[in-house]
């Protein structure tokens, strides 16, 4: 299952869109998210194709120097 970190979500139309980082620290959007289950240690998000997601509560591994638009990438 993969993972995604630093993630926010909010409520679009019939689905849920999540904003969040893989471990690598890339961006990532989920669309079209069906639901959020938080009955386990970390919640799961399900798409409306059924694919599943760990929403994770650890910081990325990577880390957000990754991001290219971060200030600190920009001032290299």
């Amino acid at each position: 299952m993969n993972s995604i970190h630093d993630w926010t979500a909010r409520r679009s139309g019939e689905g849920i869109t999540i904003d969040g980082r893989t471990a690598d620290g890339s961006k990532i959007k989920l669309r079209y998210v069906r639901s959020i289950e938080s009955d386990m240690p970390d919640p799961i998000a399900t798409t409306m194709d059924g694919i599943r997601y760990l929403l994770s509560c650890q910081p990325c591994p990577a880390g957000r120097a990754s991001d290219a638009e971060s200030p600190a990438a920009k001032a290299a």
